[in-house]
């Protein structure tokens, strides 16, 4: 039975070094009882990559968050990708005992846990390996970089211990989980003088919110101030987060005559984060005062709320523009504005409105952080109080009257029904976009009937 030639297997390979563990696992799943063949070579190549990455977490689990950037964006320590593989390679040139046997105990079963002695024997080999080997072989750009790897791994076995506790330590602490967590970071300080702050280091890397890691750094100073912590070691993360908090809302400049979707929804996006990581300040520091830290989250405020008042005001208007009235004739000169149905639905501001309208929507928490969610809260009800008008008179006209462009006035309806949703809540708008899918289907009956 055929299997996969030399070339086809390496390119394979690649592919599944990429590849998401669900994948892997389900490629095993799904092609396990093929039989042989190109089958059998897929699975065994699925069931390789995922014991192999099983191997590299139990042996170097706290160091594989720092060779990947973060997600958030937040800056932290990186070291290549294949790192952690090029260091298994070399403990197993000197040590082929202690890989096989992590090998052969995964290979059984990838769930299976290794003794600790026998992970951390590793990372002891592997951190003298990159104190004695050439920087270029690990692929690490200086001698520095490779005894700031090595200082890392002397710390994973004791991060490697604390493993799920760190969640629990996340939320509030009694005086038994407070007590191991300081006596962790005392542990990890007579490792080295540094100690501590590498183990937050790797514990910060575990985390998908990095600024969750400031409820860890005021647990174990007791709450104390900002002017405290800025002259500890513990400084840096604080400061690191300060500083992608700036960078973020430097970015943010909402122009509402040029804003589209996209941009939109990154500063969305951005605000959000920058939302996020000033409520664990305000979490973990109820009471930071003085130093920079205040002056400097002062400032952020400041811009953002700047930003947001200047666009929830400028919504209103830009939503008339989107949503026109015209004159209808009642009798003689008498007449009334309605929903003028013939407008374009594609035209540039609707596209503005649209985009505004998913800021607005999106701000609620932040705006009330800010102090600007009086002026948030009166332009969502200033547009909804538009929508709903402007919906409830279209949908009379499009039960009423024989539109030459029906299309069109559907489009424009459905345009408010989105405002409504947005402004007020989504059943307001679901609520809309039912009555006019009965309209619609009423008009049919009529031009069958007819």
């Amino acid at each position: 039975m055929a299997s996969l030639s030399d070339a086809k297997r390496h390119a394979m390979a690649l592919l599944m070094d990429r590849a998401p563990e669900e994948v892997l696992e389900a490629i095993e799943t799904r092609f396990a009882s093929a039989g042989g063949g190109l089958a059998a070579d897929v699975v065994a190549l699925a069931r390789d990559q995922r014991c192999q990455r099983a191997a590299l977490r139990q042996t170097f689990g706290p160091l594989v968050g720092l060779t990947a950037a973060r997600q958030d964006g937040v800056a932290a320590p990186l070291f290549p990708r294949a790192l952690l593989q090029t260091l298994w390679l070399a403990v197993e040139r000197e040590r082929p005992d202690l890989i096989e046997h992590i090998t052969t105990r995964i290979r059984i079963d990838p769930q299976t846990l290794v003794q600790a002695s026998v992970v951390d024997a590793v990372c002891e080999w592997a951190a003298t390996t990159a104190r004695n080997s050439d920087p270029d072989s690990l692929g690490l750009s200086s001698e520095a970089m490779a005894e700031d790897l090595a200082a890392y791994l002397d710390i994973v076995p004791i991060a490697r211990k604390v493993g799920l506790s760190t969640i629990d330590w996340l939320g509030r602490l009694d005086n038994e989980q407070l007590t191991v967590l300081r006596l962790t970071f005392k542990d990890a300080d007579a490792v080295r003088e540094d100690g501590g702050v590498r183990l937050m280091e790797l514990m910060m890397a575990d985390l998908p919110r990095a600024a969750e890691v400031l409820r860890l750094i005021s647990a174990i100073t007791d709450q104390a101030p900002a002017d405290f912590i800025d002259g500890t070691e513990m400084a840096g993360f604080p400061n690191r987060l300060l500083g992608h908090v700036e960078s973020l809302s430097a970015q943010i400049r909402i122009d509402p005559v040029r804003v589209e979707l996209a941009e939109a929804r990154a500063v969305i996006t951005d605000l959000t984060q920058i939302s996020l990581i000033l409520r664990e300040f305000d979490l973990a520091f109820p009471a930071a005062s003085g130093g920079a830290w205040t002056k400097r989250l002062q400032t952020v405020r400041r811009h953002l709320t700047s930003q947001l008042d200047a666009t929830f005001r400028s919504i209103p208007g830009i939503v008339e523009k989107a949503l026109p009235l015209g004159a209808a004739r009642l009798a003689g000169r008498m007449s009334r504005m309605v929903p003028d149905l013939s407008a374009d639905p594609e035209a540039p501001v609707v596209h503005r409105a649209v985009a505004l309208l998913e800021i607005l929507s999106n701000t609620r928490s932040l705006a009330a952080e800010l102090g600007c969610e009086g002026t948030r809260r009166a332009a969502a009800e200033a547009v909804a109080d538009r929508s709903d008008a402007y919906a409830e008179e279209g949908l009379r006209m499009l039960y009423d009257s024989d539109f030459e462009d029906r299309e069109r006035a559907e489009k424009l309806i459905d345009l408010a029904a989105e405002c409504l949703a947005q402004s007020r809540n989504l059943e307001a708008g679901a609520l809309v976009r039912r009555r006019m899918a009965v309209a619609c289907m009423t008009d049919l009956e009529t031009g069958s009937a007819a």
